[in-house]
């Protein structure tokens, strides 16, 4: 089959976590679409299954909104909720397939360490221990304001949706109208910390972090 300008690409499809990325590494595949639910969503055994097979590919988890973070901590490129319609992983497997260079190889072409700091200019976020500086000044967020950041700092690419944010960042802490609440709150505190224009809203469209 072709997909995303690559010709002959070949499927391969796995049972279980152990064997899907063996196969990756066997194959040197492209690209790895994990269901965290095969490891039971824990993050470690991911990190660690990924360390032993050194993929040199990119790798797409598919799980629970409440698991993006640690995941994304320990190896993922990208993490797409479970929910989420198959145009949408479609369309994120389609963007790490045309990378010209995935930042998260190496010149070695071995994954590099899991990332856990987001830098984003002024603004760091710690995603371990789950805590936000500007300029050096720690902004308080509760977890759900803390859930709605990191999806709009890994998605700063694009506007994305109310929806997208009740949906795939609060799905463990509320539904409806609680995405408009979480970034009035979490535009209030950034703007305290001196981001005022942190998050901009194109009317009718969606939201995106500008730093």
């Amino acid at each position: 089959m072709t997909w995303a300008g690559r010709e002959s690409l070949r499927v391969v499809s796995r049972s279980s976590a152990h064997t899907a990325i063996a196969a990756a590494r066997d194959t040197n595949a492209a690209l790895l679409i994990l269901d965290t639910s095969l490891i039971g969503h824990d993050a470690g055994v991911f990190e660690m299954l990924l360390m032993q097979a050194q993929l040199s590919g990119a790798v797409l988890c598919v799980g629970t909104p409440e698991h993006r973070a640690s995941f994304l901590c320990h190896g993922a490129d990208v993490f797409v909720s479970e929910r989420a319609s198959l145009g949408e992983l479609v369309a994120q497997a389609t963007r790490l397939l045309e990378a010209v260079k995935d930042p998260a190889l190496g010149d070695s072409g071995l994954r590099r360490p899991a990332r856990t700091v987001l830098e984003l200019g002024p603004m760091t976020i710690d995603l371990i221990q789950r805590r936000v500086f500007v300029r050096d000044q720690r902004v308080m967020l509760r977890p759900a304001e803390f859930e709605v950041l990191v999806y709009l700092a890994l998605n700063r690419h694009r506007l994305v949706s109310a929806p997208e944010i009740v949906r795939d960042a609060l799905g463990a802490f509320g539904d409806g109208s609680s995405a408009r609440n979480q970034l009035f709150e979490l535009r209030r505190k950034l703007r305290d910390a001196g981001l005022a224009d942190a998050i901009a809203t194109e009317r009718g469209r969606g939201y995106r972090l500008v730093l």
